[in-house]
């Protein structure tokens, strides 16, 4: 019995003496982070403990995982990807509605550009272009400033327009 005692007591030092490892090894593998683990009170570090099955961390280990984690967290991120590069904006509100109108106006064939051009100088001109766009379930509501940009992008879609 006695070398039962002694196997007991050797596995539980080599447990003791290997926990911080252990844990730290948990930690970095499941991608906690540090600033989290820094915050980690009683109950955290025992459900910790309990998933990397071992017993909870003394106040000597949990110093000596906060420890180990600093060169290690930096390693065990290197093999994500990095993050993608951003793209072009997505098109803000006021570039939508333009654009949703111009193409409604650039189909109307009945419609010339002389007609167009002459559209900021109407007085009934956004009261139209609101109309037209609750039509089309434009969200917002035309601003003086957006009829120029919806000429203008009338014409660029007019003119890439294949003639037959």
């Amino acid at each position: 019995m006695s070398r039962n005692a002694t196997a007991a007591d050797i596995a539980a030092q080599m447990e003791e003496s290997m926990r911080p490892d252990t844990l730290t090894d948990f930690i970095v593998r499941n991608k906690i982070p540090p600033e989290m683990v820094a915050n980690f009170g009683e109950t955290e570090w025992r459900i910790i403990a309990d998933q990397a099955r071992v017993r909870p961390p003394t106040p000597e280990n949990i110093a000596a995982i906060r420890a180990n984690l600093e060169p290690k967290i930096p390693e065990a991120w290197r093999d994500t990807p990095p993050p993608k590069e951003a793209g072009p904006p997505a098109p803000t509100a006021s570039e939508l509605r333009v654009d949703a109108l111009a193409q409604k106006l650039a189909a109307e064939a009945d419609l010339s550009l002389n007609d167009l051009a002459s559209l900021p100088d109407k007085p009934d001109a956004l009261r139209f272009l609101d109309a037209l766009g609750r039509s089309l379930k434009i969200e917002g509501a035309v601003a003086p400033s957006e009829i120029p940009q919806i000429i203008d992008r009338v014409r660029q879609l007019r003119s890439a327009k294949p003639t037959r």
